[in-house]
């Protein structure tokens, strides 16, 4: 597959994508999955799961946020919103989430996806944040009820899901860190050389949570790195991201989940949760917090998509069902 792109804003702003087009067995009534990736791992990450979709009678995109390969980079302003006031916080996050419903809409628009049908079985689309992605999936349906009239219309009518939110990480959703708990990259005895490779070795780790101290470590992406991974990100908006915005991104992860106006403006879309039960800790507790959350409003690893393609697609129809 090669990446396509479209504009987002009124500034010329593209966003690049994988598009494994309509499946072809559901030509008219099938169901689109809008896919956004996490640190470090851009859109190629999806691509085996991807290989599947067509046979599955599922159409997925795979979006490279901004900052990513083929996506317009942020602006030197952009960057400095990140470490400026609240206010310039937040609208750092609107900015991106905007950016992403809007690629949607258009996305629709151009390709002529199918509504949700009346009986809730066809058509229709869902958004699926990964690790970091859901920062910014969760930040677009925040900031949805700022669409034009036309275009909130057409979302309500289509989407269904957002669905589901892979093994987000504590920090991505502005959930305070666990005591004793570590990350490598924000490891101040590690070089800062050497955290970023050191990084994208642990995600792709299996961990035993059972007993950590027997696990094997499996290492199995190395052909594919140089595509996949783009480093340069967590080194630079996403790293200050993690640090510095942890109050904005609890407040669009309650918003976007928990909200009645939300829910009001997407009647059809329900919220799902998938973590692997051998993806890093940050993880595990994440979706213990969100377990938390949920009770208080009324077995893979963190790369499953690409380690485990048949199940992780079982799991995605099953959340956009």
């Amino acid at each position: 597959m090669t990446f396509q792109t479209l504009v987002v804003n009124n500034a010329g702003a593209r966003l690049a994508y994988l598009d494994s087009g309509p499946p072809l067995s559901h030509r008219i009534n099938y169901k689109t999955l809008f896919a956004v990736h996490g640190i470090v791992f851009s859109a190629p990450i999806f691509q085996r799961v991807m290989d599947l979709a067509t046979q599955s009678g599922l159409r997925i995109v795979a979006i490279n946020r901004s900052d990513y390969p083929g996506s317009s980079p942020l602006s030197a302003e952009d960057i400095g919103l990140i470490s400026r006031s609240d206010a310039e916080r937040v609208s750092y996050f609107r900015k991106g989430g905007l950016e992403l419903v809007h690629f949607i809409d258009m996305f629709i628009r151009v390709n002529k996806l199918p509504e949700i049908s009346e009986d809730g079985e066809t058509g229709g689309v869902a958004l699926l944040g990964w690790s970091l992605g859901n920062s910014f999936t969760l930040s677009g349906i925040t900031h949805a009820s700022e669409l034009a009239d036309d275009a909130k219309d057409r979302l309500s009518k289509h989407l269904r899901s957002v669905a589901p939110v892979i093994n987000p990480p504590s920090i991505g959703l502005g959930m305070p860190l666990p005591a004793r708990n570590w990350l490598p990259y924000m490891e101040d005895s590690i070089p800062f050389k050497d955290r970023i490779p050191l990084t994208t070795q642990w995600l792709t780790n299996y961990i035993d949570h059972s007993d950590i101290s027997k696990r094997d470590d499996i290492y199995n992406m190395h052909s594919h790195i140089p595509y996949i991974a783009f480093p340069d990100a967590l080194a630079g908006s996403d790293g200050l991201l993690m640090k510095n915005l942890s109050s904005q991104l609890s407040a669009n992860y309650h918003k976007a989940c928990y909200r009645k106006e939300i829910r009001s403006l997407f009647p059809h879309m329900k919220v799902w949760e998938v973590t692997g039960d051998m993806t890093g800790s940050f993880a595990v507790v994440c979706y213990w917090q969100i377990q938390d959350d949920d009770d208080a409003h009324g077995g893979e690893n963190f790369n499953v998509q690409w380690d485990k393609p048949e199940r992780t697609i079982e799991a995605y129809l099953l959340a956009v069902a």
